[in-house]
């Protein structure tokens, strides 16, 4: 297998979110790290995967990274 090199330099970025949701629905401000966590090459181009470090414990639907089990529609009915 060869090996790909990557053009650039990914580095996690600390900003701020105002939208965090906690599981109650309050939305507030917090500072999350978004970092990329996957990189993959198909073809001639490659795909980076990133996550949010508060993905697991804010219900914000609308968010891209949030990834909590209650957002498929599990439990509190909030959904």
């Amino acid at each position: 297998m060869s090996q790909k090199s990557l053009p650039l330099s990914l580095k996690p970025i600390i900003m701020r979110c105002d939208t965090f949701t906690s599981g109650n629905g309050d939305m507030d401000s917090r500072t999350i790290i978004v970092v990329p966590t996957r990189f993959q090459f198909k073809g001639d181009a490659w795909t980076v995967t990133w996550q949010c470090s508060r993905a697991n414990a804010c219900y914000n639907r609308e968010c891209f990274y949030c990834h909590h089990p209650r957002k498929e529609g599990e439990a509190s009915g909030r959904w």
